[in-house]
């Protein structure tokens, strides 16, 4: 077996590594974007070949506001499990990136087996990241059209990014809101957290982001409110992000812009329409759970920081 810097020919096989634990149909142009999105950052990807077939994927990613605090991905083929794949890559990402002193890997919740090899390797497994799926076609949005009209009648504008013109002005007070409220979603390691310059390769460069499901609460010219939708792949919608200034909570605020999110995706021929929690986060499940959402296997969150040289 081979470990090496992964390839652009490399991407036919190595593609369907990367969605073992992604969980969306990607395709080749897909995986590339993803690629390009994350360019400008600190990274490095391999390969694990055998006899000219690719049995492991993974890449390693620096984290926008600490540049040592890398995320690690990576799939193994299920006949190469338990051959030393996955360790022999994670120790040659760990050879050629010496500056790094904490990595981050995500296991799923239904994978004993994953979860005793990252914590045998040091990792400790703490934040649960709860995944849930709506059917959109069974969705009924008149069903909670007076949440609707007491969020419009609230005296806040109600828009969306499309609507605001999507400006540069626009985007960095969606990043700001986003980026504020996420310090308060329980157990979040904050050196993960996207930067401004992150947000604009990584959030408004992506294929998905539709400025059209962005739907927004202002008050006056502040974010208040934000719950956005993206088409990931042919009638696979993610609610990307539902949140509320604190100041602004128990409004009804983000249960009113999630409806008019989950509205428009039905209205684009959407199938389905997933989104994940934090499992500490009670209000925002309670309101996925009320609104139809069937919980589906999620993750578990990991770190090892590497011990420092005397």
């Amino acid at each position: 077996m081979t470990i090496r810097t992964h390839e652009p020919a490399d991407d036919l096989q190595a593609l369907p590594l990367f969605l073992l634990n992604w969980g969306e149909p990607w395709s080749v142009e897909q995986f590339k974007e993803r690629r390009t999105r994350w360019a400008h950052r600190d990274s490095v990807e391999l390969v694990a070949e055998e006899g000219g077939r690719i049995v492991g994927w993974c890449n390693s990613v620096a984290s926008g506001n600490k540049p040592t605090t890398h995320w690690v991905r990576g799939g193994v083929a299920p006949d190469a499990r338990n051959r030393g794949v996955a360790t022999a890559m994670l120790q040659e990402i760990e050879r050629r990136m010496p500056h790094v002193d904490k990595f981050g890997i995500e296991v799923r919740d239904n994978d004993p087996e994953a979860r005793r090899w990252v914590e045998h390797r040091g990792f400790e497994v703490k934040n649960h990241q709860f995944e849930s799926e709506l059917d959109l076609p069974a969705f009924q949005p008149e069903a909670w059209q007076s949440h609707v009209d007491r969020l419009r009648a609230s005296g806040l504008t109600i828009t969306t990014m499309a609507e605001l013109g999507d400006d540069e002005s626009a985007r960095y007070r969606f990043w700001e809101i986003e980026h504020l409220t996420d310090h308060d979603i329980p157990g979040v390691d904050v050196e993960y957290l996207l930067t401004w310059e992150d947000g604009q390769k990584i959030i408004f460069g992506a294929s998905h982001y539709d400025p059209a499901g962005e739907f927004l609460a202002l008050d006056g010219d502040r974010f208040v409110g934000l719950s956005g939708v993206g088409e990931l792949s042919p009638g696979r919608f993610y609610n990307q992000h539902t949140c509320t200034l604190r100041d602004y909570r128990g409004q009804g605020i983000a249960s009113g812009l999630k409806i008019l999110a989950l509205e428009y995706a039905k209205s684009k021929g959407g199938r389905i329409c997933r989104t994940n929690n934090h499992s500490q986060n009670a209000p925002m499940l309670a309101i996925n759970q009320r609104l139809g959402y069937v919980p589906q296997p999620g993750w578990f969150d990991a770190t090892r920081t590497r011990p420092k040289k005397d």
